[in-house]
């Protein structure tokens, strides 16, 4: 879920939450093998395709085959904490390392305790910059959260405000224990969090993906992911509308946001990580940093798949794409993956356009929607620094010129 998913609306008892219509999911899959439906439900999302897929798999019954959600954790994590927040708190990307635990410096792991966080706060370590802008930007209790509960075991698809989160999963940690008491459940806190888990993964400390009565819970890099999917008993290559009780949209997926409210003048907390296209450094660097913009841009070769189908046209010449300025997708890198993931499409050779959409946010001080060119910035009107962002962060297809 992200701010994009729902629609704010200040009324006099209140803001109303409108929650997006949800994807047609069960007239995509109902009356497919099981297998090809576990392959089609992660292209529907575009996070944490691996854990989606892995969830899948353990809800309708079928092997884990390879999928290690455990890398993909340690891909995003670092994503965020050496290209996404550096960015947003106004920092220079460092160069992505090759050994990720160099991050936390010479130790090569978080501290501790409080006593050691103060040393590591002021040392060299890469990833000790970052939270140094933090504990400056954010005072004790400011952006904060209640402390809610995790989701619940026997139930992980309930309903209601649970922190599902990477900090929640690691909210055990001695440190966080600490920065929690201090400083409450805030930005900082939330990034240290980020920290540990990406500690908990490189090591192999991850909860263990399970499925229980058909509900499959995987971890993955913003919380818990949870499937739930029903098949035939009678033949487990189709599946079969959804018991009552559960979704009436078919075999339902949700990967639960974090609770609480986005950090003041921050990033929301479950905002997509769009800007994760600077991978690990491997061969050709254009090559590296398109790794997401693949991913997107298979997004885009499926829809116009199903447009050239359902419209019979064979060939696009123009395709434009509307891209918000906080999507943290980098154009080079998406025209490199165009190019590539095209070929063999009615796409192939299409001409890209980008139409660049605004950064766009309310301000709680003020009550007015304005532009920002940064989530970081303050009201552009009256300075405030209650801002929370409600569009730039769109991908979208505007339209197709096709033959």
């Amino acid at each position: 879920m992200t701010l994009s998913a729902v629609t704010i609306t200040l009324a006099a008892d209140g803001p109303r939450l409108a929650a997006a219509p949800p994807l047609p999911v069960e007239a995509l899959i109902l009356g497919k093998p099981v297998t090809e439906a576990a392959d089609l439900l992660p292209r529907l999302f575009n996070l944490c395709a691996g854990a989606q897929g892995l969830a899948a798999r353990l809800s309708l019954g079928l092997p884990p085959g390879d999928s290690d959600p455990a890398a993909e954790i340690v891909r995003d994590h670092l994503a965020r904490a050496c290209v996404t927040l550096r960015a947003a708190a106004g920092l220079a990307p460092p160069r992505l390392p090759a050994e990720p635990a160099t991050l936390f410096g010479p130790a090569r792991r978080l501290p501790q305790d409080r006593a050691g966080f103060s040393d590591w706060i002021a040392s060299p370590a890469p990833a000790a910059a970052l939270t140094a802008r933090l504990v400056a930007l954010f005072p004790a209790g400011a952006a904060t959260c209640p402390a809610l509960p995790p989701p619940p075991a026997d139930d992980p698809l309930a309903e209601g405000a649970f922190e599902n989160s990477a900090a929640g999963r690691q909210a055990d940690h001695p440190l966080l224990r600490s920065i929690e008491a201090e400083h409450g459940r805030g930005p900082l806190w939330r990034y240290l969090g980020l920290l540990a888990d990406l500690e908990a993964a490189m090591e192999g400390r991850l909860p263990p993906a399970a499925c229980r009565n058909g509900i499959a819970v995987v971890p993955a890099a913003r919380g818990g992911l949870c499937a739930a999917a029903d098949a035939d008993g009678r033949n487990r290559d189709r599946p079969c509308p959804p018991h009552p009780d559960r979704s009436p949209a078919g075999p339902r997926r949700r990967a639960a946001a974090i609770a609480g409210p986005p950090a003041r003048r921050g990033q929301p907390p479950c905002a997509p990580c769009r800007g994760a296209a600077r991978s690990l450094p491997s061969g050709d660097p254009a090559r590296g940093r398109a790794m997401h913009e693949m991913s997107l841009v298979e997004g885009i070769r499926s829809i116009v798949l199903d447009q050239a189908r359902a419209h019979g046209f064979s060939r696009v010449t123009v395709l434009r794409l509307e891209i918000g300025r906080f999507a943290g997708v980098e154009k080079p890198a998406l025209d490199f993956a165009f190019d590539v993931v095209m070929r063999g499409s009615p796409a192939e050779g299409a001409r890209l356009e980008i139409i660049d959409l605004p950064g766009q946010a309310m301000c709680y001080d003020c009550m007015t929607a304005v532009e920002i060119a940064n989530r970081l910035d303050p009201c552009p009107r009256c300075g405030g620094g209650r801002l929370i962002p409600n569009g730039g962060d769109e991908m979208r297809i505007k339209d197709m010129e096709v033959v």
